[in-house]
């Protein structure tokens, strides 16, 4: 898949972007040139839709510029993601970021948040110096929409998988485990940037708290008390595999110091 968008994006660094106030969304696209990965009609139908929209947005490039690049629009929708520092080098050369640990923070635009699903687009240094603004002004504007555009659920591993799984009886017992993610389930791992959400759970557990940066769509917590941190970055490093490539966050865990109220990276 990452090839896939890769070649699509070497048309235009706004591909991903929008025409006609609309996101041009590579997932059902995906779906198609995946499915049908034989069928040269279905590959061709696929790239000359995409080209189509592509040649509206040159033809009519201040459709998105009006709309989407404006100061007040990006500070009233930009919203935080985390990303694995070292497998994003190439990526951050051309993006506002700061780091995090091992991670960066990186922001992106959001133009569409429902019930079908986000659609936004990432921001560059040429979105910043088009709208006027600094990376100060996007990160503090992205504190406060992340909070609200995706608000920070936490449930016990076996509140979870019984949202998915109706009978979890035998499949998962009192597990000690909890997740953090929010309502959508999508770049979860947001929750790093507030610790103050580890301090209630911490206060919740009464113990330190060891943190598995799982992918970037959510959190798995364990009292510390259970375990060690060399183990623990056993068991991450166990799940990694298991993690689609855009998915992942990282390979060491975190520790959340509950006397100190201080995230550490193990």
């Amino acid at each position: 898949k990452n090839d896939f968008i890769e070649h699509l994006e070497d048309c235009n660094q706004y591909l991903e972007e929008l025409v006609q106030n609309k996101v041009i969304s590579l997932d059902d696209y995906y779906e198609h040139y995946i499915n049908e990965i034989n069928d040269v009609e279905i590959i061709e139908h696929v790239g000359n839709k995409i080209m189509r929209i592509y040649n509206e947005i040159v033809t009519n490039p201040f459709t998105m510029l009006d709309a989407f690049l404006t100061k007040e629009f990006i500070l009233a929708n930009v919203f935080i993601q985390l990303v694995n520092t070292h497998d994003n080098l190439y990526m951050l050369k051309d993006v506002p970021s700061r780091e995090l640990f091992n991670l960066s923070i990186i922001y992106k635009c959001l133009v569409k948040n429902n019930d079908e699903g986000i659609e936004s687009f990432l921001i560059r240094n040429s979105t910043l110096e088009e709208a006027g603004l600094t990376e100060e002004e996007v990160y503090k504007a992205g504190l406060t929409n992340t909070k609200e555009y995706f608000p920070i659920v936490c449930k016990t591993m076996r509140d979870m998988v019984e949202d998915i799984i109706e009978d979890v009886d035998g499949l998962i017992e009192n597990s000690p485990m909890y997740v953090i993610t929010n309502k959508q389930k999508n770049f979860g791992a947001n929750a790093l940037i507030y610790p103050e959400y580890f301090e209630k759970l911490s206060s919740i557990v009464e113990d330190n708290l060891i943190i598995f940066p799982s992918s970037i769509h959510e959190l798995i917590i364990l009292p510390a008390s259970l375990t060690s941190i060399k183990e623990a970055n056993i068991m991450l490093n166990s799940i990694n595999p298991q993690i689609d490539a855009e998915d992942y966050l990282g390979n060491r865990a975190f520790y959340y110091d509950r006397e100190n109220k201080e995230l550490k990276i193990t």
